[in-house]
């Protein structure tokens, strides 16, 4: 793939991706930029970063969309396991943590969730609401399965 690079200023010089000066910026004379140039800081072309961005998303969304199915034909049996409420994929260690630091009638999130299982495993440890978010919608659609499985107080 071929990304435009951004432009940022540095010491009142603009910088290409090469980190190298492409030329001094136009400033009127008295005029200071201060130590990082104008706008105090990295400065970037916002519209090319967003659709880079939203490239990068709609590419990624694909592939997980594409490797749900597959990565569903090794973890239906959740479903199932779910309806146990022992059943937890939280390790010892992890649970630890989490009760250390107050998790019990919290309410939590979890980016890129996946199929949503240590949401519900979280939500099993003593937090009272979840909520998942995830870039695939097939992978959503599992966590739903799951948390009505487990009759988790999730939304995905």
């Amino acid at each position: 793939m071929n990304f435009a690079r951004p432009t940022y200023y540095k010491n009142g010089m603009q910088f290409a991706h090469t980190s190298q000066p492409a030329r001094a910026p136009t400033r009127a004379v008295g005029t200071s930029f201060g130590p990082f140039g104008p706008g105090g800081g990295r400065r970037i072309r916002h519209q090319d970063t967003n659709m880079q961005t939203e490239r990068y998303t709609d590419l990624a969304r694909t592939a997980w969309d594409e490797a749900a199915p597959i990565h569903w034909q090794t973890t239906a049996s959740l479903v199932e396991r779910f309806s146990d409420p022992a059943t937890n994929f939280i390790t010892a260690k992890h649970a630890v943590e989490l009760q250390r630091i107050g998790l019990r009638g919290k309410r939590v999130a979890q980016l890129n969730c996946n199929n949503g299982r240590e949401l519900i495993s979280i939500l099993r440890l003593g937090a009272v609401q979840g909520t998942g978010f995830d870039i695939s919608q097939n992978f959503v659609d599992q966590a739903k399965q799951l948390a009505a499985a487990a009759r988790a107080p999730a939304e995905f």
